[in-house]
């Protein structure tokens, strides 16, 4: 018999010091003998890509979440009583401008033949949920009418 495992790797999105380079699995295989097999998992620290290195390994499918690094911004600010609606416009005209470039990039990958139509679709929608989402920091972005429904 032969037994296949598809290759796995876990991708964390956000910077953490305690996220080590792997994950270690121990699965122990029933054989007569108790043979115990380690099986590591690669971990993928996204804040470590940018995005020339994502198109550089053609990791597309990955591109929308650039726009989630802002999440962390968005969360800092809003935890400040203080914050301006300047600094706030000026993050959310950050996210706007991630999302048309990634937008537009992968466009340019439809056109390349480097990915189908359906792969472009996944990620102009994934593209527009990551900005949806971070309008939904209420108490930032709610009360600002500069923010409207972003089109891609």
């Amino acid at each position: 018999m032969v037994f296949y495992i598809p290759k796995q790797l876990v991708i964390f999105i956000e910077q953490n010091l305690s996220i080590k380079d792997e994950l270690r699995l121990r699965l122990r295989l029933i054989f007569p003998d108790g043979q115990e097999v380690n099986y590591q998992v690669p971990v993928m620290k996204y804040w470590e890509y940018s995005r020339e290195k994502i198109l550089e390994q053609k990791l597309y499918p990955l591109l929308p979440l650039q726009v989630f690094m802002l999440r962390y911004q968005m969360e800092k600010i809003k935890n400040r009583k203080n914050h301006t609606e300047q600094e706030l416009r000026e993050l959310i005209q950050r996210a706007q401008q991630i999302v048309e470039s990634i937008s537009n990039e992968a466009v340019g990958l439809f056109q390349a033949e480097e990915i189908d139509g359906e792969d472009l679709h996944k990620m102009l929608l994934a593209n527009e949920e990551l900005f949806r989402y971070l309008g939904t920091f209420k108490k930032i972005i709610g009360q600002f009418p500069y923010i409207t429904k972003f089109k891609i």
